[in-house]
């Protein structure tokens, strides 16, 4: 019995992540936007409330904000959520106790013409010095054209060797498609814990970055 219960338990949690991990984008248009894409994470991820992970909190309090947005309400005070369907990014951000947090998506195309990437990070951080509240988050899915599905692949860079990221370097990601970093692809920060930082930036070839 305990047996049987113990492969229930199994296949139940196997389908949860499948679910997480494949996930189906609806759109009414020809190509789907990056509120398409948005909306089909954000209806997908269900919160219980026991995940204490700043990157599973943000992500609750952006669907929050979403919801606002499609209902035409005014945003909390302190919450901004700005969508720049031009190059296919948005950005949901507010700052507490001198901490500010970002919440990023944004999709490639890739050079094949059948898929995009789409990323979705989450940075907290206090600028200019490396500080215990800062913690970041970033994963990405794999766009299919013909299923209309994303599939995750994993939480680094396409293309970027994981010896890049040295052990006990904090990283923050930017993937602001305007402004300061405009025509850059993703800017990636790594903080060393004395406040010491360097900026990168991974351009995106069509099919990973550089």
């Amino acid at each position: 019995m305990k047996r049987e219960l113990s492969v229930i338990i199994f296949a139940y949690f196997a389908l949860v992540l499948s679910a997480q991990d494949v996930i189906k984008v609806n759109h009414e248009g020809k190509k789907p936007t990056i509120s398409d894409f948005a909306w089909a994470y954000l209806s997908s991820y269900v919160y219980d409330g026991n995940d204490e992970s700043s990157f599973n909190e943000e992500i609750q309090r952006f669907k929050q904000a979403w919801i606002l947005h499609t209902q035409g309400t005014t945003q909390k005070k302190g919450e901004y959520l700005f969508i720049d369907s031009k190059h296919n990014h948005l950005c949901f951000s507010h700052d507490e106790n001198h901490i500010n947090t970002n919440v990023e998506m944004r999709f490639w195309n890739e050079s094949d013409k059948k898929h995009k990437l789409l990323a979705i990070s989450v940075s907290r951080f206090k600028i200019p010095q490396y500080t215990p509240e800062q913690s970041s988050d970033i994963r990405f899915y794999r766009y299919n054209n013909d299923t209309k599905e994303m599939t995750y692949c994993g939480n680094r860079p396409p293309g970027i060797n994981e010896k890049f990221f040295k052990d006990g370097c904090h990283v923050t990601y930017t993937m602001s498609a305007t402004g300061k970093y405009k025509g850059k692809d993703i800017v990636a920060t790594f903080w060393e814990e004395d406040g010491d930082y360097r900026s990168f930036f991974f351009k995106w070839s069509g099919r990973e970055f550089h």
